[in-house]
């Protein structure tokens, strides 16, 4: 006796693949009712009016484009999938957006003290080298005696 090893992921050989179950799962049309006015809209206020001719404006416009509801499922599934990826990005985003920054700064401040380091030896080395210099013109000026004769001069 052999036991087959199933997929948790697909249940059966001809099971269709992940992504379309999970939109069939979230996919559910339903029909638009016809929109109708509020009874009431002649006793509302100037505003409330306003407000229910653009609701029954954006309704009917609604129903002429999909009246089986494909349209308004449509966006809620977009508005679902941009929060499921927004969520995430934004929470993860920040934080590496931030490590980011603290990292540039950490490589700013390592290399304006490298930089520092490097200049002082040479700073050093040129400072020892114009105190070299100065002593040894101040030899040569302080030794120098005008009444001696250069060597060879009485031979």
């Amino acid at each position: 006796m052999t036991q087959e090893l199933s997929n948790p992921l697909n249940s059966s050989p001809t099971a269709e693949p992940m992504p379309d179950r999970l939109i069939q799962r979230h996919w559910q049309p339903q029909e638009i009712r016809p929109p109708t006015v509020d009874p009431a809209m002649p006793y509302n206020t100037g505003i409330e009016r306003s407000a229910e001719v653009f609701r029954y404006t954006v309704l009917a416009i609604e129903y002429w484009l999909s009246p089986s509801g494909f349209l308004r499922e449509w966006a809620r599934l977009n508005a679902k999938v941009a929060v499921v990826l927004a969520v995430p990005l934004l929470l993860v985003g920040t934080v590496i957006t931030y490590t980011l920054m603290q990292f540039s700064q950490w490589l700013t401040l390592l290399f304006q003290t490298m930089s520092g380091l490097v200049m002082l030896p040479l700073a050093a080395l040129l400072l020892l080298g114009l105190i070299l210099a100065a002593v040894s013109l101040g030899k040569i000026i302080l030794n120098r005696n005008p009444h001696r004769r250069p060597l060879g001069y009485y031979e």
